[in-house]
């Protein structure tokens, strides 16, 4: 998004994102994983300060799940 988190100072930031999925998304269960990234590379650029991230620097705070129509 075009979110910028510069001014963002510690404790709670709640932030409001909508997210296109495919309609041709295979029936299953999926994890939703997220990151802070610079935009020049699509990677994870800031580690956050939360248990469960990947080596990489995702974090999977849900999942959903599709379901036939």
């Amino acid at each position: 998004t075009e979110t910028s988190i510069q001014g963002w100072m510690p404790g709670e930031i709640q932030l409001t994102e909508s997210l296109a999925i495919p309609g041709n998304l295979d029936p299953g269960r999926y994890k939703l994983e997220v990151g802070i990234v610079d935009r020049s590379t699509g990677s994870p650029a800031v580690r956050l300060a939360i248990a469960g991230g990947t080596d990489e620097g995702w974090y999977a705070p849900s999942q959903f799940e599709v379901v036939e129509p």
